[in-house]
């Protein structure tokens, strides 16, 4: 709370500091009376006449005293009643309420060579001339040119804020206080192609009058709304309700001033100023980017219209420019660009959020990019001691598990129940020693460290030789060994491993193949490839276990026994791949599995 207070103490002084020089400026300006002589520096200075006096019927009387006889004199007034003007009893000026609106007047006081000037200013409505000036020809045609491009320079600013707003509400429709900005631009665009001059306005005098207060009733509320709703981090209900009472106080304003309530519009006015200061404050105490510049545009912009009120009354004598440039516009185009730079920086800082968050995901991809090169580099190696290690172990294992074998093949059984024993530690022994010799063969093959023979091998006589092998373990079982084909197909590759690859295939086929069953090895030619298939007529493999069959250590859930050790087909499919060939596989459960394998035939 304390900083609350601290901030609006200092942001009262710094209104009081803006409108003390505002007042200081005002007194500088050089002030003639009804009867006064040419200044000599009216060339480098115009000369304002401050509050004239008129008569009983409303006619206002000035002398001049032109020592050199001066030509080119002009007299500009802002006048938004008619009124008429004659120099020397010679009318020089009229504008009646059938003319097209003008509001600053320039009338040519021609001296005709006579060192005094009798100015008469007749208005029925006896309106207060406020802004009277008596300057030159061409410093007034110049000021009127800079007024001109000063009013084009506005337009074109506040058509550019209308686009910048609509696209970017277009774009993101959240971001709903670009649409206050909108209409507060819209307003104060209004007010400014009124007042520019570039443009006759065919609109007569009282409609213009009812115009501009229309227009000058919105501006303070629809300022001190979009101050509302361009701060962030007020909470929705308190937003809500300030909004709704700067709506309310819109009415007020426009009716107190369409009908000359000075008191009530402007006590309303300075209420709506003090809620926008109290916003600014609040934004500036939670350090809101461009708070500053916010707080600093919307207290000068009250200063200004406060400024225009002492003219407009008639305290102060007003400053050459205020004659031909019309202050309201003005004032809310400042405050209307103090607010694009906070939208500005708003739509900036969300650009540089989402900037700052690629970057940090690139170096957060980065570092993960280097922690998984890493990671992977470990595992790599981790993998191969533990490949190291497998090997060592496996080769260790076969010197002790061959020696075991010779050791129980030289025993004599004395009694029977010995005989069963030893028939037991042989079977396992011979099972240890398979599983040890495979276990060896596919670490190996995952190391690389087997080299294949490049030779030509004969598939019939290697088929011959196995079918031959197989039919002596099987013909006990009662289990039948085929050899279909006779073409002389010749491969290229390492025949030992060939031979044990299809060894593995055949001893699959008999491990599943019940007693009375067939098992079938054929071979022959197709797509330019030597065909090698081994078909049985066991239980088959399930549907859901052949994607897996060629996987390590993978057995069927319905296996009923396991002999296998799982690595059989694994080698195989290994053995076929190195060769450049494949193998794929049907079943059927209940009916037999087929194997088909696929080698590339040497060229002749």
């Amino acid at each position: 709370m304390k900083r609350y207070l601290k901030i609006l103490f200092f942001m009262t002084l710094a209104f009081a500091a803006m409108a003390g020089g505002m007042l200081a400026w005002s007194s500088r300006v050089p002030v003639i009376g009804q009867n006064a002589v040419v200044p000599e520096t009216i060339e480098q200075q115009a000369c304002t006449f401050f509050q004239l006096q008129a008569d009983a019927s409303g006619t206002y009387c000035i002398r001049l005293e032109n020592p050199k006889k001066r030509d080119g004199l002009i007299l500009v007034l802002t006048a938004m009643r008619p009124f008429s003007a004659t120099v020397n009893g010679k009318e020089v000026y009229r504008y009646t309420a059938e003319s097209v609106y003008t509001r600053v007047h320039t009338i040519s006081l021609d001296s005709g060579g006579v060192q005094e000037l009798n100015v008469q200013i007749f208005s029925p409505s006896r309106q207060k001339w406020l802004k009277a000036l008596l300057t030159t020809e061409e410093r007034s045609a110049w000021f009127l040119r800079c007024a001109l491009v000063l009013g084009c320079i506005s337009v074109g600013i506040h058509l550019m804020m209308l686009f910048t707003c609509l696209t970017l509400f277009l774009q993101k429709r959240s971001e709903t206080y670009l649409l206050a900005q909108f209409a507060a631009a819209m307003i104060s665009l209004c007010a400014a192609v009124l007042t520019t001059g570039f443009e006759e306005l065919n609109i007569t005098e009282a409609a213009y009058v009812r115009l501009q207060y229309v227009v000058n009733s919105t501006l303070v509320p629809v300022g001190t709304a979009i101050c509302i709703l361009v701060v962030p981090g007020i909470e929705p209900r308190i937003r809500k309700g300030l909004l709704a009472g700067t709506l309310v106080a819109l009415l007020p304003v426009y009716m107190a001033m369409v009908n000359r309530i000075s008191i009530l519009s402007e006590t309303l006015v300075w209420l709506l100023f003090a809620v926008g200061v109290g916003v600014l404050a609040f934004a500036l105490a939670h350090k809101m980017p461009r708070a500053t510049l916010l707080a600093g545009c919307y207290l000068f912009c009250q200063v200004l219209r406060s400024y225009s009120q002492f003219i407009n009354l008639g305290w102060r004598p007003t400053p050459e420019i205020l004659i031909y440039v019309y202050m309201p516009p003005l004032r809310i185009l400042l405050l209307l660009f103090a607010c694009m730079m906070v939208v500005n920086h708003r739509f900036a800082y969300k650009f540089s959020q989402s900037e700052q968050l690629v970057k940090e995901l690139e170096r957060a991809n980065a570092t993960l990019d280097k922690r998984v090169a890493e990671r992977t580099a470990e595992l790599l190696e981790q993998q191969e001691r533990r490949r190291n290690m497998m090997i060592n172990i496996f080769h260790d294992l076969r010197s002790p598990i061959f020696c075991a074998r010779g050791c129980a093949d030289m025993l004599e059984p004395s009694t029977e129940e010995n005989r069963e024993c030893l028939d037991v530690i042989q079977d396992k022994l011979e099972l240890l020693s398979n599983l040890t010799e495979q276990l060896f063969l596919v670490a190996k093959l995952e190391d690389g460290k087997i080299t294949f023979a490049q030779s030509d091998v004969q598939l019939l006589k290697l088929c011959r030789q196995l079918v031959e092998a197989l039919s002596l373990q099987t013909e006990e079982e009662g289990i039948e060994c085929v050899l279909q084909g006779d073409r002389p197909l010749v491969v290229t590759g390492d025949g030992f491993r060939l031979r044990q690859a299809l060894e593995n295939l055949l001893e699959n086929a008999r491990y599943y193949t019940p007693p009375g069953g067939r098992i079938l090895l054929s071979l022959d030619e197709a797509d330019g490839k030597a065909r090698i298939r081994v078909q049985d007529t066991g239980k088959g493999i399930a549907e859901k276990d052949l994607p897996h069959v060629f996987e390590r250590y993978y057995h069927g859930n319905d296996s009923d026994e396991q002999r296998s050790t799982g690595l059989g087909l694994s080698i195989a499919w290994e053995i076929v791949k190195a060769h450049s060939g494949t193998i794929e596989v049907q079943s059927r459960e209940g009916e037999g599995t087929c194997f088909t394998v696929w080698l590339p035939l040497a060229e002749e």
